[in-house]
């Protein structure tokens, strides 16, 4: 049930050329085909996925999402629909999780369709963690467990700036994201990890 860094490159996080090299890297390290991948829409890895010919669930980080909806909408709203955009992330049920995306869509209006347009386009990729045990849920809908350790590091800009080449970048980013998922705590209902690394179904209430 621990975490576990298993490459670090840097690279233009879109491209999708970068991504299919580190993922045929794993692979040839021995590392399976992956049941579910939990990343930002934007990502090259979903070329790359398709690329590889693999048939994973796909779960678009749930923070990312949030943040691209709350941006379409009036900064007055926001502070509101973030705590609704919350409710439908962490609902206990499929069922409940639609009926708090179906309010949402209602309380955007159309105004502001845009944002709930949004919800509505991605949803199948914002939901595919339903699809497993419920106990991991919360480990499945965002990309937080990588994203946060590297939030201050600011690798990435609209211009960039020309300045000093960064010695060993790999390396610590490694040291990083290692020293940030010791610190996490490990996958609850580890009983049920062998049934999904063989594929098999999943009752859900």
């Amino acid at each position: 049930g621990s975490r576990a860094v298993l490459s670090v490159e840097s690279g233009e996080r879109g491209s999708g050329t970068r991504w299919l090299a580190l993922l045929e890297d794993l692979s040839r390290r021995g590392m399976n085909a992956p049941r579910i991948v939990v990343a930002d829409p934007a990502l090259g890895v979903w070329s790359a996925i398709d690329e590889l010919g693999w048939t994973c669930a796909r779960q678009y980080c749930w923070s990312y999402q949030a943040a691209e909806v709350l941006a379409a909408l009036p900064r007055e709203r926001r502070a509101r629909a973030a705590v609704l955009l919350r409710g439908v992330a962490e609902s206990d049920s499929r069922t409940v999780a639609k009926a708090q995306r179906t309010l949402f869509v209602k309380r955007c209006g159309t105004r502001h369709a845009a944002a709930g347009g949004l919800l509505l386009a991605n949803w199948k990729r914002l939901s595919s963690y339903q699809a497993f045990p419920k106990e991991h849920w919360s480990d499945l809908r965002t990309a937080d467990a990588v994203s946060a350790p590297l939030a201050s590091i600011r690798l990435r800009a609209a211009k960039p700036k020309a300045g000093r080449p960064f010695p060993h970048l790999e390396g610590t980013l490694w040291r990083l994201l290692s020293a940030a998922f010791r610190g996490l705590p490990g996958l609850d209902a580890l009983e049920l990890v062998p049934s999904l690394v063989r594929g098999q179904p999943i009752a859900q209430e």
